[in-house]
């Protein structure tokens, strides 16, 4: 009896001073958790660069401000990423910014991919992104908005057999290039997914935000955050009105709000303690240091809810076949989708937040890339060697690489150049490109107010600070 008094009196001190020592941070959490968890209600506004560290700005194309890119036959090249679209004449000319008809949010206007094709002679641009898909004309001032995909973000656009395929995240849209007024039309992709296993921690992102059962689960993840905030100024009210009448009132005075409160603050946390622990667990587990041990236990596809896999970049092999690079795995076959992709598995190693780079190269080899670098994976073979030439290793690294690709300049399916994360653009011997000049002066340097508390929630805006102990604040 003795050892259950001791414990429950030693749990009750380490509950009390630990949670409050913590109060702020549990409150920031509930806070920022909410609003990114539902990104349309924060896709209007936007916030100074400024307001983060100096790693946030933008410079020399970095921060996913170069996505992807489009080189003419005339020299002149175009520009989209998280800054819409750019284009400058050709190598040493000053960019100008090509973002009227877009999107007036910076979280919409978000470019993932660029594609030209050749109309009646003339040069039409496509650009897709979280707004939906975009053309313009060659001697058009202002892009066009896809009518009927508006509100479907496009991954990746690519070009075969007179078509144009514009790749959402589930789904592929297909179109004439010769159309004058594109209409696309949706094609269900199949992809056989039967007996496929995936890392854990894709399991835990869904099940942290709640996404893994739709609306209903992001529902019971925000009350879950919102009785965490009652929790917290329930907690610091039964506290402070005690020490506030023993300091300054010599005699305590009764409280009628403090017994209610001290209950409800108790039977609540009992009855939200598991909601609760399995938030927090996962969360854990999908940031590093701790995504390291979810990674080593796959978990079965089929535990995603039946979830689709979530495509992140397309590319059209030597051979013909379609590859897409998606955030549950490889998969390969017919562009006409019949019948199902069949999964593969390439010998190049993919960082835990997904591919970033797939792009043709001449010959039978993808040029695959994400933050744990760039390699050349030859489709025949099933070969991989990174752009040195070394042969790739098997698995990715915990934390990013030396190269931390966001994307590639390609020039008639040569490799040219490639757009480091932090680094910002780079020859392919990962030395400065000079002549590609970034529009510092004409850039409005703001970003999404979602990344910045997504920035914020993470722990990453922690980094300019503390340096690289940032990745212990959510653990």
């Amino acid at each position: 009896m003795a050892t259950k008094r001791s414990f429950f009196t030693v749990s009750k001190w380490l509950h009390k001073y630990v949670g409050l020592t913590l109060l702020l941070f549990f409150l920031f959490m509930g806070v920022t958790g909410i609003l990114i968890n539902h990104p349309s209600l924060l896709r209007s506004w936007s916030v100074p660069t400024s307001w983060l560290g100096e790693s946030y700005q933008y410079t020399n194309w970095n921060r996913f401000s170069f996505r992807d890119s489009v080189i003419t036959d005339d020299g002149a090249m175009y520009i989209g990423g998280k800054l819409g679209v750019w284009y400058s004449q050709g190598a040493g000319f000053a960019f100008t910014e090509l973002n009227r008809g877009l999107p007036e949010s910076f979280y919409m206007r978000d470019i993932n991919t660029l594609l030209t094709v050749d109309h009646n002679g003339k040069r039409r641009l496509f650009a897709g992104g979280r707004g939906g898909l975009f053309f313009r004309d060659q001697d058009s001032d202002s892009w066009k908005a896809v009518s009927g995909i508006t509100d479907v973000e496009i991954v990746d656009l690519l070009l075969h057999g007179g078509r144009i395929l514009a790749f959402g995240s589930h789904a592929c849209y297909t179109a004439a290039v010769l159309q004058e007024d594109p209409v696309f039309e949706q094609r269900h992709i199949q992809i056989e997914t039967a007996g496929q296993w995936v890392p854990g921690y894709r399991l835990l992102f869904e099940l942290h935000s709640g996404k893994l059962f739709g609306l209903p689960g992001r529902l019971v993840v925000d009350t879950t955050a919102i009785v965490l905030l009652f929790l917290c100024i329930s907690a610091l009210y039964i506290y402070f009105i005690p020490w506030k009448n023993r300091t300054f009132r010599g005699r305590p005075k009764k409280n009628r709000w403090l017994k209610p409160m001290y209950s409800s603050h108790l039977l609540t946390g009992i009855w939200i303690s598991l909601l609760l622990f399995i938030i927090a667990s996962s969360g854990v587990f999908i940031r590093p240091p701790l995504i390291l041990f979810s990674g080593l236990i796959p978990v079965p596809l089929a535990s995603l809810a039946g979830k689709t896999p979530e495509i992140l970049r397309a590319a059209i092999a030597g051979d013909g076949s379609l590859v897409l690079a998606t955030r549950d795995g490889w998969y390969k076959g017919d562009p006409d989708f019949t019948p199902p992709l069949q999964p593969v598995t390439p010998p190049v190693p993919v960082f835990a937040m997904g591919t970033t780079v797939l792009e043709p190269l001449r010959g039978q080899q993808l040029l695959v890339g994400s933050f744990s670098g760039l390699y050349k994976w030859n489709v025949d073979e099933n070969t991989g060697v990174d752009i040195s030439g070394k042969k790739a290793p098997k698995k990715a690294g915990l934390m990013p690489g030396k190269v931390m690709a966001a994307a590639v300049m390609m020039d008639d399916g040569i490799f040219t150049a490639y757009a480091d994360y932090k680094r910002g653009l780079l020859g392919v011997d990962g030395s400065p490109v000079t002549n590609r000049p970034f529009p510092t002066e004409q850039l409005e340097k703001r970003t999404s107010l979602y990344h910045f508390l997504f920035e914020l929630h993470n722990g990453r805006f922690l980094r300019d600070i503390i340096g690289a102990w940032y990745i212990l604040y959510v653990p």
